[in-house]
């Protein structure tokens, strides 16, 4: 795996894409420090565990959502804590939160969820 700077990885970023798209693994640093991780596609997807939507959203889902959460939440937030909320009390199953959005990941947080992206 090999390391690279931000300042470098931005005056090179096609070499180090192509050699990404080859197979080799990227580690961006920032001060020295891992900031984040280039990998391949077949790699990266080989990480996450999609679930299907197996039925439309149900009216207790809808409920709970429309309730207040930690931080404000747009609905479509709402919605997707919700249904993540759901998941984890009808089968019990441990969730990772996926989210860029820092409202979402405090509100997610506050849910007892692992949360990764923020």
């Amino acid at each position: 795996m090999e390391r690279v700077s931000v300042a470098t990885l931005k005056n090179n970023l096609s070499g180090y894409l192509a050699a990404v798209k080859e197979g080799r693994e990227i580690v961006v640093t920032s001060h020295r420090h891992p900031i984040a991780r280039i990998v391949p596609m077949e790699n990266a997807a080989s990480d996450l565990k999609i679930i299907p939507a197996k039925r439309e959203l149900t009216q207790s889902i809808l409920n709970r959502a429309s309730q207040s959460f930690l931080t404000p939440l747009g609905t479509l937030d709402a919605v997707h804590l919700a249904t993540a909320l759901r998941l984890v009390e009808a089968s019990g199953i441990e969730l990772t939160f996926l989210t860029h959005d820092t409202e979402l990941a405090t509100a997610a947080r506050s849910m007892s969820f692992s949360v990764k992206g923020v």
